[in-house]
């Protein structure tokens, strides 16, 4: 079973700070703070680490081509699925980590090569259906979906909703969710099943 592996890099740290640094106002948290937060958030994905991979790769019906995965950890910025990047979220609950980490797992899984021949049925629908939407929004539909599978098995269907809070800033992110909702979690992974 894929496990994921969490490494804090000084030196990819010092240049991620400088980026965030250099296009936002803000706090960004010292590395003192994050390895603090770090541990908090690594024991929660650790408990549900297993559950979730394997709940992954069933709704996606995939495995993990990796044994293991590499997950940097940042103080700020935005989640990157290859590399796995997460910023630590340090003004949010720790579900919060948890649930872009899956979210960026989900991607990796469709990027794989079976993975990528099964997302083609999916996004073949989703492009009949909704012929105008761009490529990000059609992309969203297919991890929101996932995402609300894994929810709804692994945790609670509130973070379907707590989701869709979180993004809804973001207008194809909160159209992907729209989407999901409209069609259903079940409806947009249909194809999959062929």
């Amino acid at each position: 079973m894929t496990t994921i592996k969490f490494r804090y890099s000084r030196v990819f740290e010092e240049y991620n700070k400088q980026n965030w640094l250099a296009q936002h106002d803000g706090v960004y948290p010292s590395p003192d703070e994050i390895l603090f937060l770090l541990k908090a958030r690594q024991r929660l994905w650790k408990k549900h680490e297993k559950k979730v991979v394997r709940t992954l790769e069933k709704i996606v019906g995939v495995t993990f081509s990796e044994d293991t995965i590499t997950c940097y950890v940042v103080g700020r910025g935005v989640p990157i699925s290859d590399p796995v990047i997460m910023p630590i979220f340090a003004n949010r609950p720790a579900t919060r980590f948890v649930d872009s980490l899956a979210h960026e797992l989900t991607h990796r899984l469709l990027s794989q090569k079976d993975g990528t021949l099964k997302m083609r049925r999916v996004t073949k629908m989703l492009r009949k259906k909704y012929p105008h939407e761009p490529w990000n929004v059609i992309l969203h539909v297919m991890v929101d979906a996932v995402m609300a599978e894994l929810y709804k098995k692994v945790f609670t269907a509130a973070r379907i909703k707590s989701d869709y809070r979180f993004i809804s800033s973001i207008q194809e992110y909160k159209r992907a969710w729209e989407i999901v909702f409209e069609i259903t979690p079940k409806g947009v992974l249909q194809p999959l099943r062929k």
